[in-house]
């Protein structure tokens, strides 16, 4: 799932790059749009996700690119990247696309700060990073620029929260509260039930052993129509 240029090697080396990579042209050391090199470049910090390297075809990211809009002239006006797993932190080099309009990047699983290169995008009308897992201060940005932060627990806070936090960025628990209380309690209740569980069944190999050493030995013990056995299966 390699992107990018594909390398060129000396005569001495055998190469097998077939198969599913995704490099973006087939001539080797032929540089990539410089549209693919930013994207490439923002996409570095969340690890190069497996999404775009199976979507991500060819040499033109305007040519239905998974996430990416672009205007009539094929410049790069919106990056949707919300709801697709990204883990990571936000890429200052989203500021390299100038005349990008829209980031949205709401629902995955982000930490780290805002960058502060963002607000100096001329033409930035919306920025999303709801529903994640960001903290620090929200950069100044020009009163124009709708930024939602949402449900971001630890946003304008010096750092992260030891509090943990759900796939989608909130707080565990139902109701955004923290739910690490009943965690607590759970994890009492179920070394509870587990204790008992296994004296039951301590207590049920110890019966069943006595009764056949009394066989055994010829002893054997008196039976009546109350007797009752309890059998524990574990």
């Amino acid at each position: 799932m390699f992107q990018g240029p594909k390398p060129s090697f000396g005569k001495s080396v055998e190469v097998d790059l077939s198969g599913t990579n995704s490099f973006c042209l087939l001539v080797p050391s032929v540089g990539c749009d410089d549209r693919v090199n930013k994207l490439l470049a923002v996409v570095k910090s969340v690890g190069y996700p497996r999404v775009f390297a199976d979507n991500w075809k060819g040499n033109d990211p305007c040519a239905s690119w998974l996430g990416i809009n672009c205007s009539p002239g094929g410049n790069i006006t919106v990056v949707n990247f919300q709801e697709v797993g990204l883990t990571g932190c936000i890429s200052p080099d989203f500021a390299a696309i100038k005349l990008l309009q829209k980031l949205l990047l709401a629902g995955n699983n982000l930490s780290g700060m805002i960058p502060d290169e963002l607000k100096d995008l001329p033409i930035l009308v919306e920025l999303d990073v709801s529903d994640n897992q960001l903290y620090g201060r929200v950069p100044e940005f020009k009163q124009s620029v709708k930024v939602r932060t949402e449900r971001n627990v630890d946003i304008e806070k010096d750092g992260p929260s030891t509090t943990p936090v759900s796939p989608a960025g909130g707080r565990k628990g139902g109701d955004g509260v923290d739910g690490g209380g009943g965690g607590k309690t759970g994890l009492v209740v179920g070394l509870v039930v587990g204790g008992l569980v296994v004296v039951a069944g301590l207590l049920g190999v110890w019966v069943l052993y006595t009764r056949k050493r009394k066989r055994a030995s010829g002893v054997h013990p008196r039976h009546s129509t109350s007797d009752k056995y309890i059998v524990t299966c574990l």
